[in-house]
């Protein structure tokens, strides 16, 4: 089974991706699984699974969300979580029975065991993050025995192929399958000048 994950749509102040060409992108290159993760919102995922019915694409509902650690993922949501305290974002994924995702550590403001305990997977590989960065996600996924996703990180079109996870099995249960798959990650750098895209975004946005 192949997989997207850590994809913004114009829901995000940063993106202008729409939700329709995230998902026509996934279904043409044979995508099984789409996480599309907009920050502090489900929306984008929601509009992303309507645009997915009858296909054979499943969407997860997720979302990142601003902490004061830093940002958080959580996906299999249900409802919107209101950002701010970490420790709330986190109670309210797991209380919708949603999985935690540590995004792009290298860039968060604070690493601590109550964080890591209540992790379920790393972002080992981040496509907006330099190699150090990465090499530093995939030493703490190792040092806490933690999972390991790709992350595209997404903002733009041309940024949708630059990482995908390919599970070895096929499971029904897709928060197994993410915990317990064996899994391979095909990954390549987000250029530079994709960062000062974004940041350009934002500002038309704002």
């Amino acid at each position: 089974m192949r997989a997207l994950f850590h994809v913004h749509t114009c829901y995000s102040f940063d993106s202008m991706l729409s939700p329709a060409r995230v998902v026509r992108f996934a279904l043409k290159k044979g995508i099984n699984i789409l996480a599309v993760t907009d920050h502090d919102t489900i929306n984008g995922s929601l509009a992303a699974r309507e645009l997915s019915a009858g296909e054979d694409l499943e969407v997860i509902i997720g979302a990142e969300y601003s902490t004061e650690k830093g940002d958080i993922i959580g996906l299999f949501l249900c409802e919107e979580i209101i950002p701010g305290k970490s420790s709330d974002v986190i109670a309210g994924i797991k209380k919708q029975g949603g999985l935690v995702v540590l995004p792009h550590p290298a860039r968060l403001k604070t690493i601590d065991e109550a964080l890591m305990g209540a992790v379920d997977l790393v972002e080992c590989h981040n496509s907006r993050v330099d190699k150090a960065g990465n090499e530093f996600a995939l030493s703490l996924a190792v040092r806490y025995g933690k999972p390991c996703l790709a992350g595209a990180d997404a903002h733009l079109g041309s940024e949708l192929a630059n990482a995908e996870v390919v599970f070895e099995e096929q499971r029904s249960d897709l928060r197994e399958l993410l915990l317990h798959g064996q899994r391979t990650m095909r990954v390549r750098e987000t250029k530079g000048f994709y960062n000062k895209i974004r940041k350009l975004i934002t500002i038309i946005k704002s």
